[in-house]
């Protein structure tokens, strides 16, 4: 594999969250908990600081993408993409990914959450040289692709594509409420009533999808298909609709009956991805055309 251009996509720490809302970070945690957040924070930039340094001695150029603040085309015309962090940093990262540029899912410390990621940033350097000699293989992650109307209730509305690589949620912003919609799956609409629907990849399974009550054990993150699951229901109604398969070529249609608060959230971000759903709203969710392309070593791994 010829490496010329990479990007290497970044998150931001807890710490830095803290350090937007006071300056003051002794009031706001407990000494033990700061304490713990200051080294999250060192080992985050000491990995991405190594990865750099890899990168910069093998004549590799990059640029950095700091994903609160990432752009589509930082992420165009790279031969890699480099995602340092933890599972929310590979899924904004996968965000911007539309294309088979493969993704290099390192995680910068061992707290940090990382199921998604293949290495430690202490394995890096081990990695390019793996991917230098074509030794690897390509894992495709199946993403959810959501059709709808984006700020529906504005003049600006239009119709968007959004991927998603765990899932989408549709409900309401606020989790005590019920949401209303309609949903129609395999030629069967029913209206409902509930908490939300889930509508889940193999990757997300590992996540959310995973620990709602009767969901299926075996969801792998290549297959080419994606669940769907209706969450809390009144005990007094009697769906039909409560769980289901989309399958490759197959739509489910989801239209809010909401008058107020309903939403699409992507990946469980309920802040820059989580968008408005009013009532008539419909939304076409299928399983993308464009994976995620996962680089994988053999005997490389998390330790």
């Amino acid at each position: 594999m010829k490496i010329k251009k990479v990007i290497v996509s970044t998150k931001k720490t807890s710490l830095e969250h803290y350090k937007e809302c006071t300056d003051f970070l002794s009031n706001l945690l407990p000494p033990d908990e700061l304490e713990e957040k200051r080294h999250e924070h060192k080992n985050h930039y000491a990995s991405l600081n190594l990865i750099k340094e890899v990168l910069t001695r093998h004549g590799i150029e990059f640029e950095r993408s700091y994903m609160p603040y990432s752009e589509f085309d930082d992420f165009k015309g790279k031969d890699l993409i480099i995602c340092v962090g933890g599972d929310g940093t590979v899924l904004n990262s996968s965000q911007y990914t539309r294309d088979k540029t493969p993704v290099l899912t390192v995680r910068s410390d061992k707290k940090s959450s990382g199921a998604l990621c293949e290495i430690d940033a202490k394995d890096f350097e081990a990695a390019l040289e793996r991917l230098y000699k074509d030794d690897f293989a390509i894992e495709e992650w199946t993403r959810a692709k959501a059709r709808f109307e984006i700020d529906a209730w504005t003049h600006t509305a239009h119709v968007e594509d959004l991927y998603a690589l765990n899932e989408f949620f549709v409900g309401t912003r606020h989790n005590p409420a019920m949401g209303a919609y309609e949903i129609t799956h395999n030629g069967k609409t029913e209206y409902q009533r509930s908490s939300g629907v889930v509508i889940s990849t193999g990757t997300g399974h590992s996540g959310w999808h995973g620990n709602i009550p009767f969901t299926d054990e075996d969801f792998p993150r290549t297959a080419k298909e994606l669940q769907f699951i209706v969450r809390e229901t009144r005990k007094t109604d009697n769906y039909e609709i409560k769980k289901g398969t989309v399958r490759l070529g197959e739509v489910l249609y989801i239209k809010s009956k909401m008058d107020v608060d309903g939403c699409i959230s992507i990946d469980g971000d309920y802040n820059k991805r989580m968008f408005n759903f009013p009532r008539g709203n419909v939304v076409e969710i299928t399983v993308a055309d464009t994976p995620l392309y996962v680089t994988k070593f053999k005997d490389l791994c998390k330790g």
